[in-house]
């Protein structure tokens, strides 16, 4: 399976993040991220080198609290819990087709006849 393009919605995310949540221009959100992205997965130097799925590791942090990292400060995930799924719907889709494939709707499948 190819998670490059979850990757790659990952850190649109965080830019989207960066730029509503933490007024950062744009432009400064794409570099401050992709900055970050380059570091990511590149091993420590007393570590010895990077296994396939120690990058992937980073990848179950959520995109909002990377953004923060990078802003250096806490967006209120409650005040903005709407705006955040809403980001995440539109460059994940929702959670429902990540888990379960596209066209999956959890409720198409409740009270179904069999």
């Amino acid at each position: 399976m190819d998670i490059e393009p979850l990757k790659n919605a990952f850190w649109a995310i965080v830019v989207d993040c960066l730029v509503q949540f933490h007024g950062m221009p744009r432009g400064e959100a794409t570099s401050a991220a992709d900055a970050l992205r380059a570091r990511v997965g590149v091993p420590l130097p007393v570590a010895g080198p990077a296994a396939p799925w120690e990058s992937d590791l980073f990848y179950h942090n959520e995109p909002l609290y990377v953004a923060d990292d990078i802003a250096g400060r806490d967006a209120d995930a409650t005040a903005i819990e709407a705006e955040y799924e809403a980001i995440q719907d539109r460059h994940y889709g929702p959670a429902e087709q990540i888990a379960f494939g596209p066209g999956f709707r959890a409720s198409s499948s409740l009270g179904a006849s069999g």
